[in-house]
């Protein structure tokens, strides 16, 4: 008897008669029986009453969706394998569904019906597999319940029967071993089930980020040419909305790890500033657009340079920044504080401190948490509330990530919320200190600033705490003036006390060249005045040059207040850019730029190619293409290149096996290749280290990402 004589009801629920139809009329071709349902309520009743042997399930339905289906199937206890069909954008329906207990499921529209058999196919076997191991159980069972009341009454015998005892324990004994290792089979076959799950969430990734490589590259590029402001403002959208996606991506993978403990930190040293920076500046257009005033409150005393994982670091601040600057409405603020935290310090056993404990806060004025839900806010898959979803969207799966991350760095994260008045995400990790760390001279500021008073005028209360602290603890004495309608008025009174004004911009006001206009007249042409404001706000002020002396750029870091208070008073040796303003990458080798360079392009899809030969030879480099590892190995045999760029997956020979081959000629001994691989689960990065390989790129590949390494590869290896 076959499989589909064996195992052959199939319920199909879905809305649309067609699908319906259509998946009747084939799957019936196949010799199944097929019933339908236009909806989940009548599924359900059929699911009671007849118990198909699979059910293939739409998500989205009236009166009872497959959601609803798969909850009520799974608290009734039925044990009917559910395959859910869902629309390629409705991938948290998906994530959702899984969790109640879906097999599998399908992408609409599903114009490929072989896709369909092949799901029906693999689910129906691994019913058959299930019961048939149910059934063996149960016969297992039956035969030790027997084979225990034969024991017993073999006791009441013994001393009639104790020679034919002794053979029937022995012989029970070596069942018990056979089952124990049926039963440790067991156990094997669900360990590689989840094995399996994790290929399929790496297969699933680099199937999403081949497309999303070529997507994002197109779209870098066409920015760089595009003026016309509306078409920018569409390619914006795309390449915002396509890092968002390829975030998701990341949250699902990164979840996946956490579930199977294979989450690692890496030990390196790194700058904090540059982490911090690379997670507030994700979010800096976004705030202009919104007007929200994003505040930077760091020590300007902590060590610039610590040991630890920059990367992991960086994911838990974006996350949280992200949340905040998600949930705050137009004109809000959103604070960042770094500083030392006095919990956790850890003492060498020479009395030194060698290990530092960091506390980072975000706090934020939006939206806030209702009490009830706070609990819940770590837990994966959770938002605030289902309206909270709807408007912000969301994998839930950020903070549940955060958490983990902050504990592996042996710290705690915690959140303060008064619903309808913001939140406030705190979280302390520990890391090493680098011993080659260059620490900023405070004493040798104070020095050269101690005493000035600086008065800071600004309607952002947050603005002017954040920067009292920097002002007070280089040992400068701050003045503040919150009042716009005042500032004359107590300039008029005190201008003999003040030696320079740093006046704050409100993103939610605009600019304002009229009051700075008169603080001007009011104190004069010669008193100091430094300007913090937005890159579109900063140009229009700048046409008023005579208006102001500096202006720094929003957000506020410390060393650009400092270095901006420096300029005023003349010093030679500013100890930071005035401000920090992302712009395009100087693409320099040693001095020297990339371009001339000759590299050697491995890529069999044909997107990818013509991208990333654009991307190249927009820093003038030479690029050669090679559509699969055969090829590239022997483009290498007649030609020189600088580098190879050799993608991973490809048809006639893979980039492992064609890295392999090129290692064996001496003259490719120090021959810089990056693999350039959409792969991104633990433990790829070493498997292409170990193939021979010098570094590794995960698809959507960031040019700016690229060409540092290339400048890092071919620095390191000349």
């Amino acid at each position: 008897m076959g499989k589909a004589e064996m195992y052959n009801k199939i319920l199909v629920v879905d809305d649309e008669e067609v699908i319906r139809q259509n998946f009747a009329y084939y799957l019936e071709d196949r010799g199944y029986i097929v019933v339908t349902a236009e909806n989940g309520r009548i599924g359900l009743d059929y699911i009671e009453k007849e118990k198909p042997d699979l059910v293939l399930s739409d998500l989205r339905m009236p009166e009872m969706d497959g959601i609803e289906l798969l909850r009520q199937c799974t608290k009734r206890g039925y044990d009917t394998p559910i395959i859910v069909i869902s629309g390629a954008s409705l991938i948290s329906d998906v994530v959702e569904a899984l969790r109640l207990g879906a097999w599998d499921y399908l992408i609409k529209p599903v114009t490929d019906l072989s896709i369909l058999a092949h799901a029906v196919d693999k689910a129906l076997e691994r019913v058959r597999l299930l019961r048939e191991n149910i059934a063996y159980q149960e016969h297992l069972e039956a035969q030790v319940y027997t084979r225990t009341k034969e024991l017993e009454l073999s006791k009441k015998k013994l001393g009639e029967y104790s020679e034919q005892l002794e053979i029937t324990v022995q012989k029970r004994t070596a069942e018990l071993r056979a089952a124990n290792s049926e039963l440790q089979a067991a156990k094997k076959q669900a360990e590689s089930a989840n094995e399996s799950k994790s290929r399929f969430l790496a297969n699933m990734s680099h199937e999403i980020r081949t497309p999303m490589n070529g997507v994002l590259a197109a779209v870098d590029l066409a920015l760089d040419q595009v003026e016309n402001a509306s078409v920018k403002n569409y390619l914006e959208i795309i390449h915002t909305s396509g890092y968002a996606l390829l975030g998701l991506i990341n949250d699902i993978l990164d979840f996946s790890k956490i579930e199977a403990d294979k989450m690692d930190l890496e030990s390196i040293p790194f700058d904090l500033m540059d982490v911090m920076r690379s997670a507030i500046n994700l979010f800096v257009s976004t705030t202009v657009e919104k007007k929200i005033d994003l505040i930077i409150d760091i020590d300007p005393g902590l060590p610039k340079s610590y040991v630890g994982d920059p990367l992991r670091l960086q994911q838990v601040l974006t996350n949280l920044i992200g949340n905040s600057v998600k949930f705050t409405e137009n004109s809000g603020v959103v604070t960042i504080t770094a500083e030392r935290s006095p919990l956790l310090e850890k003492i060498s056993e020479t009395g030194h401190s060698d290990i530092i404990s960091l506390q980072f806060m975000v706090k934020d004025t939006g939206i806030g948490i209702r009490p009830d839900t706070v609990k819940k806010l770590f837990s994966p898959f959770s938002q605030a509330d289902a309206e909270t979803t709807r408007k912000f969207g969301g994998s839930g799966l950020g903070l549940t990530i955060s958490k983990r991350l902050v504990e592996m760095m042996n710290g705690e994260i915690h959140v303060v919320s008064t619903f309808g008045q913001g939140a406030l995400f705190d979280f302390t990790v520990n890391l090493q200190k680098n011993t080659n760390d260059f620490i900023l001279d405070i004493n040798l500021i104070k020095k050269i600033v101690s005493g000035l008073r600086i008065l800071i005028i600004g309607e952002c209360n947050q603005f002017r705490t954040a920067m009292k602290k920097i002002l007070t603890l280089l040992s400068m004495i701050p003045v503040e003036v919150a009042k716009s309608n005042i500032v004359e008025k107590f300039l008029e009174k005190n201008r003999g006390s003040i030696d320079m004004i740093l006046f704050d911009q409100a993103l939610s006001s605009g600019p304002d060249t009229g009051q700075i206009r008169r603080i001007r007249k009011t104190v004069g042409p010669d008193m100091p005045m430094i300007i913090s404001t937005d890159l579109g706000v900063n140009s229009k002020i700048n046409r008023e040059s005579s208006l102001v002396d500096v202006y720094i750029t929003k957000p506020v870091y410390p060393e650009s207040l400092v270095n901006a208070v420096f300029l005023l008073l003349g010093e030679k040796e500013p100890v930071a850019q005035v401000s920090y303003q992302p712009g395009k990458m100087e693409i320099e080798l040693n001095g020297a730029p990339l371009s001339g360079l000759h590299i050697l392009v491995a890529e069999d899809n044909q997107i990818n190619q013509i991208l990333t030969r654009a991307i190249l030879e927009k820093a003038g480099i030479v690029v050669t293409l090679a559509d699969n590892g055969k090829k590239a190995v022997e483009a290498l045999i007649g030609d020189h290149f600088d580098a190879v760029l050799m993608d991973i997956q490809m048809p006639v020979m893979d980039g492992y096996e064609a890295t392999h081959i090129i290692r064996k000629n001496p003259a490719h001994t120090n021959l810089p290749i990056i693999a350039m691989t959409a792969n991104a689960l633990k433990g790829d990065d070493e498997k292409c280290l170990s193939a021979g390989m010098n570094a590794y790129i995960s698809k959507p590949v960031n040019r700016n990402v690229l060409f540092k390494m290339l400048i890092k590869v071919i620095h390191n290896l000349s």
